[in-house]
């Protein structure tokens, strides 16, 4: 499947730098190259590092440059590539690519490097979708997530599920061969057995989508409580630095205020929310109580601070039930401003600190780590939107599997439902693609990846 097209992009980020990559692949990949350097000998052998000048279709010079050479099909797109390291002009670097194109390449559309890597076998669909999600991971978690995925943690997991599920399938379908005879191939109990077995698999991974997606993006997390009780100060020591206004007035703030902190490798999008009070008239204020409750809902993390010179910790409770937060939200309650208390109070589900004189955010620190850490404690993570919808039609038709096992339900109609799930998974991993599914994933890539 490899494209006789030869394809040309700039694969550094835009703007200056000490060093620019233009990238080709393609069968013409070394016939454009020995045009532009005005040598045709040292492509030769593949794996090998040239010190080149670089020529325009002009034969002006246009840089001294580093070029390496990989020879088909051992180079990530499985094509000829030729990489050039420039100095990090932008002139320069769009002047090697408009020489490419003088001689016979295009450019490169979005992700086209590894989309041509995953049609020619290199990449399955999943560890093409993860090179997305290393190119974009801003924490060390994410990051190993990412490389997990590139390895095939997705992969592996799917095609054990896929070679359980086409045994499933051909024994069923066998027992359609000889319907009139009346045999059974495929054992009822082992049957049940075996759905049950691929249906767990399937709930486990969907089960890890919200895990995967907080990994990603980062695990959302609200800081409610009544106002004036410190959310805005302890903000501004998780993220060390004054992004929220302190002040002794109540209802100070009136919006959302959300901000990134990353926190022993795992990301935290914290979100600063205006403080609840159920007496306020002001039309501002209460449009960001409102911003508030929409806020609660989809967060991960809550973390509930309250006055423990004012609120005792079953008052502060009740008040946090009263926000109705999501059920399977995980809740951390903090006592602030011990510093009025002569006596801190022993309850081990509640944290203490006193944000004004920095005291207890290693504890708090500790057990949002703590979260992060089961939360995302999944042999696999799903984080891609895909995958989840194509498991859940997966999942819903092995359900159906199951019932009609269970009410003796013709083998022909088992089938039916066996496929289904068959070319869900097939989606996810590219058994079965079509040119809109690779449109959609492609087209989100950098142009040079």
């Amino acid at each position: 499947m490899i494209n006789s097209n030869t394809i040309v992009a700039i694969a550094t980020p835009p703007g200056e730098g000490a060093i620019g990559i233009v990238r080709m692949s393609g069968e013409n990949a070394f016939d454009i190259a020995a045009k532009i350097i005005r040598n045709n000998k040292k492509f030769a052998k593949g794996y090998k590092i040239h010190f080149v000048k670089l020529y325009d279709e002009e034969n002006n010079l246009i840089d001294e440059a580093i070029m390496a050479v990989f020879k088909a099909p051992k180079s990530y797109t499985k094509e000829n590539i030729v990489e050039f390291y420039c100095h990090g002009s932008p002139y320069i670097l769009q002047k090697v690519v408009q020489t490419a194109i003088c001689f016979g390449a295009k450019p490169a559309e979005p992700g086209e490097f590894t989309m041509r890597a995953f049609l020619n076998g290199n990449l399955d669909l999943t560890q093409a979708e993860a090179v997305a999600n290393l190119i974009s991971a801003k924490s060390a978690k994410a990051h190993q997530v990412a490389m997990n995925q590139l390895k095939g943690s997705i992969s592996n997991k799917l095609k054990h599920l896929r070679q359980s599920l086409i045994k499933l399938t051909s024994l069923v379908e066998l027992e359609l061969d000889f319907s009139e005879e009346d045999v059974e191939f495929a054992d009822r109990t082992e049957l049940v057995n075996l759905i049950q077995e691929i249906k767990r698999e399937i709930k486990n991974l969907l089960e890890s989508f919200k895990a995967g997606n907080a990994i990603k993006s980062g695990i959302p997390t609200a800081i409610v409580g009544k106002p004036n009780v410190g959310k805005s100060t302890l903000l501004n020591i998780l993220l060390n630095e004054n992004r929220a206004i302190v002040s002794n007035i109540p209802g100070t703030t009136r919006d959302i205020i959300e901000e990134s902190i990353f926190i022993n490798g795992y990301e935290f999008r914290l979100i600063d929310t205006a403080g609840v009070r159920q007496n306020t008239q002001d039309p501002i204020e209460m449009e960001g109580i409102k911003r508030t409750k929409q806020a609660l809902k989809k967060a991960s993390l809550i973390i509930y601070l309250f006055d423990i010179s004012e609120t005792s910790p079953e008052e502060a409770r009740k008040e946090l039930e009263i926000l109705n937060p999501p059920p399977e939200s995980k809740r951390i309650l903090v006592a602030n401003k011990t510093d009025l208390l002569e006596e801190i109070p022993d309850k081990e589900d509640i944290i203490f600190i006193s944000a004004k004189h920095n005291q207890g955010i290693d504890n708090l620190i500790a057990t949002m780590t703590k979260f992060a850490q089961e939360l995302t404690d999944f042999e696999v993570l799903l984080t891609s939107p895909r995958h989840y919808n194509a498991l859940s039609e997966a999942y819903e038709a092995i359900e159906q599997v199951e019932n009609a096992v269970e009410m003796g339900i013709s083998g022909e109609l088992l089938s039916i439902d066996l496929r289904i799930v068959l070319d869900a998974i097939g989606k996810i991993t590219g058994e079965i693609v079509t040119d809109d599914i690779l449109s959609e994933i492609f087209s989100n890539f950098c142009i040079g990846k």
